[in-house]
């Protein structure tokens, strides 16, 4: 049965505008139209009691434990579900990963390379000649230590 509650369609709320009054879903305002309404309606008044009967109902009902074994169904089925969807993340974020790798690979084989840098000069360890200094000479004249405690030559001056 649904619609309204009595013959003046225009006066009463529907059942589903009860029901929600009921369960306090309504806005303040209207909630105030629909309480002064049913204080002064018998039929909805009566629809109302029913609705508040049934929920005593439910109420004072006792709650039946569920098994053991629809608790577990229950877990297992609840675990799929994180499990799907932390899997859907992973497949994405491993697709993402895979997409990034292609073009930047891609990016890379198709760029033009560096042109070759050319090197004017020599590099300052080859011009090196060692000095007379007995601990330069001690570890050897073609060791780095001996080459940072030489002294170079640069276009013909010693430079230390």
């Amino acid at each position: 049965m649904s619609g309204r509650l009595t013959d003046t369609p225009l006066t009463c709320p529907s059942e589903t505008e009860l029901g929600a009054f009921h369960d306090g879903e309504l806005e303040y305002q209207r909630h105030e139209e629909i309480a002064s309404h049913v204080a002064s309606c018998e039929s909805c008044a009566s629809f109302l009691g029913g609705l508040r009967a049934m929920s005593q109902l439910f109420a004072a009902a006792p709650r039946p434990e569920p098994s053991f074994v629809s608790m577990s169904r229950l877990q297992r089925r609840l675990d799929s579900f994180s499990d799907a969807g932390l899997l859907r993340i992973a497949w994405t974020l491993s697709g993402i990963a895979a997409a990034i790798l292609v073009a930047g690979s891609l990016w890379l084989k198709l760029s033009d390379p560096p042109a070759p840098t050319v090197v004017q000069s020599a590099p300052p360890w080859v011009n090196v000649t060692p000095s007379a200094d007995t601990d330069a000479l001690a570890l050897g004249a073609n060791t780095p230590a001996a080459w940072y405690l030489a002294e170079t030559v640069v276009s013909g001056e010693a430079q230390p």
